[in-house]
């Protein structure tokens, strides 16, 4: 894999387990990432993928659907990506939930995309937090 890779899309990876998000975490250049859809995905993966990360300008994350992802990924992402994330696609993550959301939205201070679509834990807590909190979100997808 090149080390000066600034794009991967692996998104609908069956067999795509953590130890693959050790691996990429060493592409320095890295500014977008999309892993939707890969089911075996955990917080573990999140969280080995952020803390042991070369890449330090991430912009892009997509882990909709990414069905085993907890507010702990939230939490890790906005600790580690939170100076440079500017898109956030989440949908479809059944264990997401208001207190992930919020978790997330206190670190982040670029973003500009959030999809939450289909999150079905969310409530109206979420949107009103997000509705008034200090972030620059200027695209926010409903709520299932």
């Amino acid at each position: 894999m090149s080390p000066f890779l600034t794009t991967l899309i692996i998104a609908n990876c069956s067999n795509l387990t953590n130890l693959s998000l050790v691996t990429l975490g060493k592409l320095k250049y890295l500014h977008r990432l999309d892993i939707s859809c890969c089911k075996r995905i955990t917080d573990a993966g999140i969280e080995f993928f952020a803390v042991g990360s070369k890449t330090k300008s991430l912009r892009s994350l997509n882990i909709s659907e990414a069905d085993l992802l907890t507010d702990k990924s939230f939490e890790t992402i906005g600790k580690y990506f939170g100076a440079t994330l500017h898109c956030l696609k989440a949908s479809g993550l059944p264990q997401i939930t208001d207190n992930g959301v919020e978790k997330l939205t206190r670190s982040v201070v670029c973003l500009k995309t959030l999809d939450l679509t289909f999150c079905s834990q969310l409530t109206d807590r979420s949107s009103i937090f997000l509705a008034t909190c200090q972030l620059q979100v200027t695209h926010s997808r409903s709520f299932h």
